[in-house]
Formats: C-alpha cells, sequence, structure tokens
C-alpha cells in the first residue's frame, strides 16, 4: 500500500485530523511524505480540509461527485491542461468555480485555474480570488 492510500484510510477513518496527528499516527511514512500526500489528495479535490484555530483539519470529502455537471468540469479541465491547451482549461476551472456550491470546492478550482494561467507561455497567473464571482459560505 503506497503512503498516498495510508494517508486516505486513516483520514477516512479518522476525519478531522491536523497533518501533524495524521502524520504521527502513521508510523511506517515519512513525516514529509505524509504531508506531501495530505497536499496532494486535497489538490485533486480526494479530500476537503477546513480552516481552524490550530490549522487545516482534513476530512474526506461526501459532497463531491454528487454533481455530475462538476464532475464533467473537472474531467474537461484536466483534458485540457494534459494537452497543455491551458488557457482553456482555466476557463473550464472559471466555469466549475461559478458552478461549485461549497467555498472548499471554489477554493481548489481558484487553485487549479491559477495553475493553468501560470503555466500558459504567454501570460501571468493573477493572485485574484475571482472578483464579483464569491457567493459566500458553503
Amino acid at each position: 500500500m503506497t503512503a498516498t492510500e495510508q494517508v486516505y484510510q486513516h483520514i477516512q477513518a479518522n476525519p478531522g485530523l491536523l497533518p501533524s496527528e495524521i502524520a504521527a499516527a502513521l508510523p511506517g511514512v515519512n513525516r514529509s511524505t505524509a504531508y506531501g500526500a495530505i497536499d496532494n489528495l486535497w489538490a485533486y479535490g480526494e479530500i476537503e480540509r477546513l480552516e481552524d484555530a490550530d490549522g487545516y483539519r482534513y476530512f474526506i470529502d461526501t459532497a463531491r461527485g454528487n454533481d455530475v455537471r462538476l464532475a464533467a468540469l473537472e474531467t474537461q479541465a484536466r483534458e485540457l491542461e494534459k494537452q497543455g491547451l491551458y488557457r482553456r482549461g482555466a476557463a473550464v476551472w472559471l466555469e466549475a468555480f461559478d458552478t461549485a456550491q461549497s467555498a472548499n470546492d471554489r477554493e481548489l478550482y481558484r487553485q487549479r485555474r491559477l495553475r493553468c494561467l501560470t503555466g500558459m507561455t504567454k501570460g501571468y497567473g493573477d493572485d485574484s480570488s475571482v472578483a464579483g464571482r464569491y457567493v459566500g459560505g458553503n
């Protein structure tokens, strides 16, 4: 079993833990590897995180996957990224941002869009929060 799978299973069995608590609970996994696995799982939308006074707490994202439209947009955007069509991918991530209802999904799509804009050969990513598109709350 890979480190990522171990981290995912631990979060599934023990939701709401901090990254340090997750890493400490997996003695067979290097601490930095556990942190990287957490970041990757979050970046690809497998888990969600909620900010707390101590930092981010991680959960399995049960709300995702229920929206067929969002799933289709994510697939389309990832395919465009693989083909190197970053500007088109950024447009699709923006559409997903507009469609999403939860703040966690919106933050994920904002970051993916920024990654696409940064990957373009011309132009630069903007560090904006997509002005005028925030609807608030989860």
